[in-house]
């Protein structure tokens, strides 16, 4: 029996499209939020995680902005739906890495910058918690992409129209 076999409740479209929207509307306030900031204050929170060679920091914080924005926006909208869902927990799940990587590694994480300068911060280790549980709440549109209520949808049917 298939681990999903019991949860057919996961297959239900308000429930797919509810959990899409929230995700979107999640990498679409984060995205701006780090937008928002001075660059090189995000830069010094990539810094504090000890991964990511110096030379290469800039361009993180100049390009996972505007991906979380887009990705939010696609998320949102249901456009190109199962690319973009495939590729918000991509991200999500790079995220909670790299912060299980600062809880493995011992990195005390004042902040950690996933919600930009706002006054909302989170060590580390709470904000891995965090991560796992959204991960987990994911998981049900990775399996079943919501293509209901999405752009998606609405031009395969004006693709059907014009093709008849």
């Amino acid at each position: 029996m298939a681990l999903w076999g019991n949860w057919r409740w996961l297959r239900n479209p308000v429930l797919l499209v509810t959990i899409r929207l929230l995700f979107g509307a999640f990498f679409i306030f984060t995205g701006v939020l780090k937008l928002m900031e001075p660059r090189e204050e995000f830069e010094a929170v990539i810094r504090a995680y000890q991964i990511f060679p110096a030379a290469v920091i800039p361009w993180i914080s100049l390009t996972l902005p505007w991906f979380e924005l887009t990705v939010g926006t696609c998320l949102a909208l249901g456009f190109l739906t199962t690319a973009f869902t495939w590729m918000g927990g991509t991200i999500l799940l790079g995220f909670t890495l790299a912060l299980g990587y600062t809880v493995v590694m011992g990195i005390n994480l004042e902040d950690c910058g996933c919600f930009g300068s706002i006054g909302f911060k989170q060590s580390g280790s709470a904000a891995f918690i965090r991560n796992l549980f959204l991960l987990a709440l994911y998981v049900p549109i990775l399996r079943y992409p919501a293509h209901a209520w999405s752009l998606d949808a609405f031009l395969e049917k004006e693709n059907v129209k014009i093709d008849s």
